[in-house]
């Protein structure tokens, strides 16, 4: 279950068995638990589980955290499934069974493991455009002091999955297929390719976005 800790003024948010912290309280807007978010809940929104403010040198950034305890496999060779689908589709001639199925179950828990981070990701930056432009009338008396007053149109946005359970040496083959998947996301909203990271728990440590304890 995603919790919220609250040591002195820090904020610790637990999502996927990974800590997330400290916080100062005026830097999170932890969108799954936020009232806004609650409403849609019943109509298949779907949000990243919090955003992170961060500024350096007058460029405000918001940062987008989606986090997983695991990534499926990806898939080896997908010209070959499809064309196995093919073939089952036009019954040209006799298929591997076991090796059709096997490649089949695997594509679906690939997709739909990306097709979720998509609708995350794209509802999510949705949902922020609408509260800035005040579709919803309360939904900006939720937000922490530094999100309140941002000039929308200028900001920043990076989209960070973290896993878990991932082997860095595997994190460049993630990374890059998720960077495939967002794409038209990246284009609608003229971000930098660079604005999709993968992370495991290791490197967040590192970057300073996990509480190393």
């Amino acid at each position: 279950m995603p919790e919220l800790i609250n040591k002195d003024e820090d904020i610790v948010i637990e999502e996927s068995e990974i800590k997330f912290g400290y916080y100062s309280v005026d830097d999170v807007f932890y969108i799954e638990k936020s009232k806004i978010y609650g409403k849609m809940q019943s109509n298949s929104v779907k949000t990243v589980e919090f955003a992170l403010f961060k500024q350096n040198n007058k460029q405000t950034t918001i940062l987008l955290f989606e986090a997983k305890t695991t990534a499926p496999q990806l898939l080896q060779n997908e010209i070959k499934l499809e064309k196995f689908i093919k073939k089952e589709t036009e019954n040209t001639e006799e298929l591997d069974k076991t090796s059709f199925l096997d490649e089949l179950y695997k594509k679906v828990k690939h997709d739909n493991y990306f097709d979720e981070i998509e609708s995350k990701f794209n509802d999510t930056l949705a949902l922020f455009a609408a509260i800035y432009l005040n579709r919803h009338n309360t939904a900006k008396l939720e937000l922490p002091k530094n999100f309140k007053d941002l000039e929308f149109s200028t900001l920043n946005f990076i989209l960070v999955l973290v896993v878990k359970n991932h082997q860095t040496e595997w994190l460049n083959g993630l990374q890059s297929k998720l960077q495939k998947k967002l794409k038209p996301l990246v284009k609608v909203w003229n971000l930098s390719p660079a604005s999709v990271q993968v992370l495991n728990e290791e490197i967040a440590k590192k970057r300073g976005y996990v509480v190393n304890d």
